[in-house]
């Protein structure tokens, strides 16, 4: 009996290498959160300016930018601005009045869009373009850099044109960049 005493008693002994070691549980917390704050940091990085023009997350970002009192960068999304409206007709000895109006259908002020006019001849192929930035056409009490949502902007303007026969036009509106 003792001898079994014994191997039982040798069983529950461990040798150092077999013995399990000390966890620290704070430095596996500490390596958590710094894996958690690294992860956040590539997110911002990689991902940043892209989640703050997605209208999903746009409204949540806003609301931790005014707690942290840190501003997003400004909400542009072309695809929400619509054309409602459009003139091109002559005036005198190559002027010409150009009326645009366009309204902003997404959820959040908008930055002003560029204004691309494009000339076309009588076969319809493009002979002349303009650009026109926001502070080009806009007037100069216009106070805000901003258009609210579901505003719309009445733009006109008068252009001298090349001494060419005028078949169309074509306005669209690009991103501004700042």
């Amino acid at each position: 009996m003792e001898e079994i005493e014994e191997a039982s008693q040798a069983t529950d002994k461990h040798f150092a290498w077999q013995q399990k070691p000390a966890t620290s549980t704070t430095a596996y917390w500490v390596g958590c959160v710094l894996g958690l704050l690294l992860l956040l940091a590539q997110v911002q990085y990689f991902l940043g300016y892209a989640l703050t023009q997605n209208t999903t997350f746009r409204p949540y970002l806003s609301s931790l930018s005014q707690l942290i009192q840190q501003p997003l960068p400004l909400y542009q999304n072309t695809s929400e601005f619509s054309v409602i409206g459009t003139a091109f007709s002559p005036l005198d000895k190559g002027k010409y009045h150009l009326q645009v109006s366009f309204i902003n259908h997404a959820d959040f002020p908008q930055a002003y869009p560029n204004l691309k006019l494009e000339l076309q001849n009588l076969q319809g192929g493009p002979f002349a373009q303009r650009n026109f930035t926001p502070s080009q056409y806009l007037a100069q009490t216009q106070k805000t850099p901003l258009l609210a949502p579901n505003q719309t902007l009445d733009i006109d303007l008068t252009l001298s044109v090349p001494n060419a026969s005028i078949g169309g036009y074509l306005i669209t509106l690009q991103p501004a960049h700042p």
